[in-house]
């Protein structure tokens, strides 16, 4: 097994910890503290990032043998994929486990333990009533005298509940009692679902549907932002519109460069990975490429090859706006990899010959990127999964049960440590390629 592999497994191993435990809170919100299973489930989700830092520091497992290609351009993948986590993705765990933590109800615990179920029980006098309106939707809020049948015979209990419906005297409602435990009194709703849950039984139907909305949201995003954008993407369109221009040329290397300007005053000038290549006539093209690529990998596979650089010449007005001109380098073998040419301080585009419809393009749906190695680098992943592991620890002492303030502290933690963990990857990232820069600028 190479390193790359071995830390798909271990990535798998801790992504399947996490939904694990986002099943059983699902099942089983209201389950007394601490969460013996949620701890478990952490603690393969832990054994998991573990696992992927120890690959990471101790290289015993040889490099991919093979080139790596994938059907997908996957810095866009890969980054579309984590913002949309960050987005919507992280929360729906966070929420489960703080959901977890401060739903159980003691009162609730102590009737099941006593033999307690839900009956239908009459109101026999509301003391109290209040209608609360929210944005689209509202309920009622209750104080009210209810008959419950104990085995000693017939107790009026007060209890406070929430209902969807107006409640009146001799009307039914829900109650979680023990026959047998007059002294424990009863818990009373209107819904039958919310006592289900804090007896033991599963999330209610609304959590249910506000997780898949969520998770909905975290799919759209994704793939809105490239989460399944195809290798060759950029050449779909080539040949419709006029604009599709294409040259010949030879690879003569990949290195780092600067951006010719800054994003903003007094802001350091970005290192980027450059593809450098010369055309038929000898001249000199270059295009810039994602900081995601490792240029040594990616100059051992193709400087000294033929290829094919394709783009499409956008308007000036999509230029001035600050959008990039892309291009895509065809290699031999239908591997390719994704840039753009350098458009700042009013440098040209190169001329290249005019692509039509009818030219042989080549198939961009049977296209691969090629994956610089080393795919996973500790220079720059480490850090995002130490934040990533101190994460999964804020989680596993919510699950513990520590108190409301307590609670949502640690899930602010959660959050904000996945956030962390992504910009100190981008940082050094950022600092491994002014590393590779040459001469002073290093």
């Amino acid at each position: 097994m190479t390193r790359s592999r071995a830390m798909n497994v271990c990535l798998a191993t801790a992504g399947a910890g996490i939904l694990a435990a986002m099943v059983r809170v699902l099942m089983q919100p209201a389950a007394a503290l601490p969460r013996w299973d949620l701890l478990a489930c952490l603690a393969l989700t832990s054994a998991g990032i573990a696992g992927a830092l120890l690959l990471l520091r101790r290289d015993h497992l040889p490099a991919s043998g093979r080139e790596e290609t994938s059907r997908y351009w996957w810095p866009d993948r890969n980054g579309a994929w984590i913002s949309a986590a960050l987005f919507f993705g992280i929360i729906v765990p966070i929420y489960l486990f703080g959901y977890a933590a401060l739903s159980p109800s003691p009162e609730a615990t102590r009737i099941v333990e006593a033999g307690g179920g839900i009956r239908a029980v009459a109101v026999q006098d509301v003391l109290s009533s209040e209608y609360v309106r929210s944005k689209h939707s509202g309920h009622y809020e209750y104080k009210a005298r209810v008959s419950v049948p104990f085995d000693t015979g017939s107790e009026a209990v007060t209890a406070e509940f929430d209902s969807d419906y107006r409640v009146d005297r001799g009307d039914k409602v829900w109650a979680l009692y023990a026959p047998s435990a007059v002294e424990l009194g009863a818990l009373a709703d209107g819904d039958r679902d919310v006592l289900q849950e804090e007896s033991g039984g599963s999330a209610q139907p609304a959590t249910y549907a506000l997780v898949l909305l969520v998770t909905g949201l975290f799919l759209s995003l994704g793939a809105l932002f490239g989460g399944f954008a195809r290798a060759g993407r950029k050449l779909k369109v080539l040949g419709e519109n006029g604009r599709g221009r294409s040259v010949a040329v030879t690879v003569t290397g990949v290195d780092v460069t600067l951006d010719r300007e800054p994003p903003k005053p007094d802001v350091p000038r970005r290192p980027h990975p450059r593809i450098r290549m010369t055309g038929p006539a000898g001249e000199p093209l270059e295009i810039f490429l994602d900081p995601a690529i490792d240029p040594p990998g990616l100059d051992r596979q193709i400087t000294g090859l033929q290829a094919g650089l394709f783009w499409i010449v956008p308007s000036p007005e999509y230029l001035a706006k600050g959008h990039k001109a892309f291009a895509t380098l065809v290699l031999e073998g239908r591997r390719c990899v994704r840039g753009w040419f350098d458009t700042a301080e009013g440098a040209q585009l190169p001329e290249g010959a005019v692509v039509s419809a009818s030219d042989a393009l080549p198939d961009w749906e049977k296209l691969r990127a090629i994956r610089t190695c080393p795919v996973w680098n500790p220079r720059i992943h480490a850090a995002g999964l130490w934040a990533l592991l101190i994460g999964v620890l804020a989680l596993a002492v919510i699950a513990c049960g520590v108190g409301t303030a307590a609670t949502v502290l640690l899930a602010v933690t959660a959050y904000v440590s996945a956030a962390v963990g992504r910009v100190m990857v981008k940082s050094r990232r950022t600092r491994y390629l002014r590393s590779l820069l040459p001469g002073p600028g290093a």
